[in-house]
């Protein structure tokens, strides 16, 4: 919860959004974080060897096979449902959450979504630091972002569902690399994504 302070074991001792950036990279795989709404922001600044060269970033680091289920209520009750269409939970990398879009003509027929005040964002919400990882997401809005997620290194076999997940208003690709085994997309909605 975005007031988080306990251990995550349950919605009363919730994490802290900080707490679950430093849960994450050493969550066992069949871990399942459930997340109530609001907007998060990665917080804990790492560097990170990828085949690009060294990036230093403050995206969500997972380096096992987990699930991230949002759209609960801010308070939510131990036995409450998601239900993300009510209970927005963010990912979202606009710090001063002032992004803008607009639409400029490219060519005869055709629109570019071109973004600006971009400058503090990071590149991507989530890095994966593993291989044959699969990763779970429901129920999430993701902004802000050119890559929603990016691999460490060359990481193959990687595995992705996502369900009921919004991108709105990214700058870039769902998925940053070419490393991926499969993608499985039920439910999702992408909206103003260049």
């Amino acid at each position: 919860k975005t007031n988080g302070l306990g251990d995550g074991s349950s919605w009363k001792e919730a994490l802290s959004p900080l707490g679950f950036a430093e849960t994450l990279p050493t969550a066992e795989s069949g871990s399942t974080f459930h997340i109530a709404a609001g907007t998060y922001y990665p917080e804990t600044e790492h560097i990170t060897e990828t085949y690009l060269g060294n990036i230093t970033s403050k995206a969500y680091r997972i380096g096992a096979s987990i699930s991230i289920i949002g759209g609960y209520s801010e308070s939510p009750s131990e036995k409450e449902k998601p239900n993300p269409d009510i209970n927005k939970t963010i990912f979202s990398v606009d710090y001063n959450n002032d992004d803008k879009y607009s639409f400029i003509k490219s060519s005869k027929d055709l629109d570019s979504l071109v973004f600006s005040n971009t400058s503090e964002n990071e590149d991507y919400i989530f890095e994966i630091t593993k291989d044959e990882v699969v990763l779970y997401m429901e129920g999430l809005q993701f902004t802000g972002a050119k890559k929603l997620i990016i691999f460490e290194n060359d990481y193959y076999d990687t595995e992705f569902f996502f369900k009921r997940l919004t991108a709105i208003n990214n700058n870039g690709g769902m998925i940053g690399d070419y490393f991926t085994k499969r993608v499985n997309v039920d439910s999702c909605v992408f909206i103003r994504n260049s």
